[in-house]
């Protein structure tokens, strides 16, 4: 028999972002947005609880837009980084006795995921007539 459920929460994410002009051809985005937790922790669900949607993940922007006659270049860079304190410890080897020697005593540690992006965008308007060459 296949059985589904849902256990999610309710969470407000929030964006901000920012476009400067510097030159009519050229400009500087930044943007920073949040990825907040929303699903219910179910420990003894194994692999129901996936850890990426068990913490809160914050994305940092930062790129150039360049127009050159019919075409549009965006290059940028992408920083997220997440955390959480009291992430459940699936194993532990330190202690082990008769009753728990392949899992141990499970304890909280701190997670954490850091990345790194690179972002490349390129357009080419056909038949704008409107910009110069």
């Amino acid at each position: 028999m296949l059985r589904l459920w849902s256990t999610n929460q309710t969470v407000i994410n929030w964006s901000v972002a920012a476009d400067w002009t510097i030159r009519d051809d050229y400009h500087l985005l930044f943007s920073f947005r949040t990825d907040e937790y929303f699903s219910d922790f179910i420990p003894e669900q194994d692999g129901f609880n996936p850890a990426i949607k068990q913490w809160d993940n914050y994305h940092f922007t930062i790129g150039t837009q360049r127009n050159f006659g019919w075409s549009e270049w965006i290059v940028g860079l992408r920083y997220n980084y997440a955390k959480r304190n009291d992430y459940p410890q699936p194993i532990s080897f330190s202690d082990p006795s008769e009753d728990n020697f392949f899992r141990g005593e499970t304890a909280t540690g701190t997670i954490k995921s850091t990345g790194f992006q690179l972002m490349l965008s390129y357009t080419f308007t056909f038949g704008n007539t409107s910009k110069e060459n």
